[in-house]
């Protein structure tokens, strides 16, 4: 069901990206109902139903609301919801949070900045204007037109299938002024950790953003977005399978890791936490099947249930073949 919905969210942007203006079209009665903020004439009884629109094809809406129809009202939302209809409620939930992020991604910003560095960026206008007190301090108002996610360079978790860099290319008016910039934002399994080393440069270079970029990365939060896109892209398809040894070390246990048919040996830090100097996991060597990787944890275990001498000495193998 994830990867149906995080599709949704992809095809969204794309739509958003492409379009000069927010138009749906009026499908059906609970279409109607549903946007008849909208129409021309309403009238909705329990002995009448008439809701009339100028145009029920092209139907201008608000950003939200055409949001909301693409995860729910075109042909591609509809199958979905009739795929999943006994997970409806598991389904509206995990919508209405991509919506969200959708709406967030494309809103207007409010960014106060100088030449020095960006001051704080606001919901509005009239917050924006009320905190400027300096004549070096210059509002921008940013209108999202478009966001674009590519993978880059790197080896993010050992495999060569999974690059560390990913590329967020985001176009903007500033105040009316079409801009536009590629930041390239380093990651460890799909993480941003500036603590490991992580940096994010834009196009590629390792120089000092521009007055521009200064204010695009300020009002889009380029790594929440880099770090979402490589998730629900590259991370939905992947399976975890206990490694048996019932037991962990210092909160890391030993775990087989299946992604396009490949099988990894990985020690997964239970603690993980972005924040600090630390790895969600380590891959050691990569395997054909689930057998043959279990075959290589086998060769470690003891006779006890909970294997703490076992899982030692695994660690101690995987690290050293990572």
């Amino acid at each position: 069901m994830k990867q149906s919905v995080y599709r949704q969210k992809a095809h969204c942007i794309d739509r958003l990206n492409s379009l000069d203006a927010l138009t749906i079209q009026i499908t059906d009665n609970v279409c109607a109902i549903d946007f008849q903020a909208y129409a021309s004439v309403v009238n909705n009884s329990d002995t009448e139903f008439d809701i009339t629109f100028e145009d029920a094809d092209h139907v201008e809406v608000s950003l939200e609301d055409f949001v909301k129809y693409q995860f729910q009202y075109t042909e591609e939302a509809l199958e979905i919801e009739a795929k999943y209809a006994d997970r409806i409620d598991e389904l509206r939930e995990l919508q209405a949070e991509c919506q969200q992020e959708v709406c967030y991604i494309f809103a207007p910003a409010h960014v106060v900045s100088n030449d020095d560095s960006i001051t704080e960026v606001f919901g509005s206008e009239a917050e924006a204007k009320d905190f400027i007190d300096d004549d070096a301090l210059v509002y921008y108002q940013v209108t999202p037109t478009a966001v674009e996610f590519e993978l880059g360079d790197g080896d993010g978790d050992g495999s060569d299938e999974e690059p560390s860099d990913i590329n967020v290319t985001v176009s903007a008016q500033l105040n009316g002024e079409e801009c536009k910039a590629t930041f390239n934002v380093q990651t460890v399994n799909g993480y941003h950790l500036p603590q490991m080393g992580c940096w994010i440069t834009t196009n590629g270079g390792d120089g000092e953003f521009t007055a521009h970029e200064k204010v695009l990365y300020a009002a889009f939060n380029i790594s929440d977005m880099a770090e979402d896109w490589y998730r629900e892209t590259y991370k939905t398809a992947v399976i975890y399978h206990d490694g048996g040894f019932n037991v962990s070390i210092n909160r890391q246990s030993v775990d087989i890791k299946e992604k396009d048919d490949k099988f990894y040996a990985v020690v997964v830090n239970n603690d993980f936490n972005a924040h600090d100097y630390n790895l969600p996991e380590v891959v050691g060597s990569h395997y054909d099947s689930l057998d043959e990787a279990m075959a290589y944890l086998n060769q470690f275990r003891g006779n006890e249930h909970e294997d703490f001498t076992g899982l030692k000495i695994a660690i101690a193998d995987i690290n050293s073949h990572h």
